[in-house]
């Protein structure tokens, strides 16, 4: 086997290994949603978090496929969302059935 297809391909299983919790607000002039889709396209599976009660966020998650959780977040509520990214991860065709809080 080619060395440079395997160290290819250990960077994709890497890839796929990254999950990253997201505020969807970082600041006034940065945007969480527009950072959140931008880890997405380098295959990093989010966990959007957010104060907001407004659609925006929600609608983003749902288009986007990534969990939504609306703060105040518990551990119990953290700890479901990531094993639902492991969940995800084994069938990514699948959509995330309840992008609820």
């Amino acid at each position: 086997m080619y060395v440079g297809n395997k160290r290819q391909r250990q960077r994709e299983d890497m890839r796929l290994n990254v999950t990253s919790l997201c505020d969807v607000r970082l600041s006034e002039k940065e945007s969480g949603l527009e950072f959140a889709g931008w880890l997405q396209t380098l295959g990093t599976r989010i966990v959007l978090i957010t104060g907001e009660t407004d659609r925006e966020p929600r609608e983003f998650a749902d288009k986007h496929n990534m969990l939504l959780l609306t703060k105040p977040v518990s551990p119990k509520q953290l700890k479901a969302a990531l094993n639902a990214l492991v969940r995800h991860t084994e069938n990514p065709q699948s959509k995330f059935s309840d992008n609820a809080s």
